[in-house]
Parts: structure tokens; C-alpha cells; sequence
């Protein structure tokens, strides 16, 4: 399971508790440090490669903008000039493909991608694992406005958007969607 956009671990603790090997990956130093603590309050610290990096088309360095610095939160924005924010750091740039070649040959992979607007680059960088027959499925959190590129690109791979969630207790979800993709 590779969990891109970790956060503090909601997904990839999920995933050890059923077996699964992981392969966490969040940028954020105080969600990064929290997610290292929540797998090891459950014993879990060496289920899981956890990588303090980001993904998109290409390797690279990258500025890493926060919004704000304490371990949960979200919306921080990668590369470009300095945005308007107080905190900025270079981070470690990988392709989603490069973190499929560290699944061992022969296991299935399943990713969820939860990176605040960067969903379309982490997918280009992964046109290889795209293709992969090992990859099960995809869980994809996009803001509304990039879903026809989102989906127009996975559609071309060959995926399906299977499930659609806009909505969370019969309201609409302002921004985003959840989508889950198949083959």
C-alpha cells in the first residue's frame, strides 16, 4: 500500500493493522515525526517505510510552503516562489513509479493520494505503475476543479472512476472529491 500524502498516519496505520506492507510518504516534518510516533505507540515502527519526501512528474529538490507548522495539518503547497507563508523547506522530489519499484516483484499495490492540488503531477510521475497489473486500485482525493484532467489522464491509462464521493452526511463537499479508481 503506498500512502502518498500520509499526514499523521490515518491510512497507513489502517493498512499495517491488516498486513499490508506500506510505504508511507508526507513531507511535513511534524506529521512526519507524528506518523513515526503513531506507529510506534503501536509497535508497528518496522511495518512501514516512511519517507519524508514528496511526489510529482520528475526527481528533484523542491520548496515544500507551510501553512502551518503543527503535526495534522494540511494544505501546504510544493514548488514555485516563495507563497504567501512564514515557513518554507527544500524537500526531496520522487516519482510515484520509483516508489512502486520498491514493492517487491509479485505483490499487488494499491495507492491513495491525498496531496492538496498536486494529484495530476504524483500521476504523471507514475505512467509506469499506471500500467503495472500488480496495481489493484487507486484512492484519489482531487479538488473539483482538476477532475476532467484527473480522470481524462487515468481514463487513458486504462482506470475507471468505480466510486464518487462528494458528499459527507448528505452535504456537499465544498472544493474536493474522493474518487476510487479501477481498471
Amino acid at each position: 500500500f503506498v500512502d502518498v500524502g500520509a499526514n499523521v498516519g490515518s491510512y497507513t496505520l489502517v493498512a499495517v493493522a491488516q498486513g499490508l506492507t506500506v510505504i508511507a510518504v508526507e513531507p511535513h516534518f511534524a506529521n512526519y515525526a507524528r506518523l513515526c510516533h503513531n506507529l510506534a505507540l503501536n509497535g508497528w515502527l518496522d511495518r512501514a517505510l516512511v519517507l519524508p519526501a514528496v511526489l510529482g512528474d520528475t526527481a528533484a529538490v523542491e520548496w515544500f510552503h507551510y501553512t502551518d507548522l503543527r503535526p495534522g495539518t494540511a494544505r501546504h503547497t510544493v514548488g514555485g516562489a516563495r507563497k504567501i507563508t512564514h515557513h518554507r523547506q527544500q524537500v526531496v522530489k520522487q516519482t510515484l513509479d520509483s516508489m512502486a519499484a520498491l514493492v517487491p516483484p509479485g505483490q499487488a499495490i494499491a495507492v491513495k493520494i491525498d496531496v492538496d492540488g498536486g494529484e495530476a503531477l504524483v500521476l504523471r510521475g507514475g505512467t509506469n505503475l499506471l500500467r503495472d497489473p500488480r496495481l489493484q486500485g487507486i484512492m484519489l482525493e482531487m479538488p473539483r476543479p482538476a477532475e476532467p484532467e484527473i480522470a481524462g489522464f487515468l481514463d487513458a491509462a486504462g482506470w475507471r472512476m468505480a466510486q464518487r464521493f462528494d458528499t459527507r452526511q448528505g452535504q456537499p463537499i465544498p472544493e474536493i472529491l474522493y474518487g476510487e479508481f479501477r481498471r
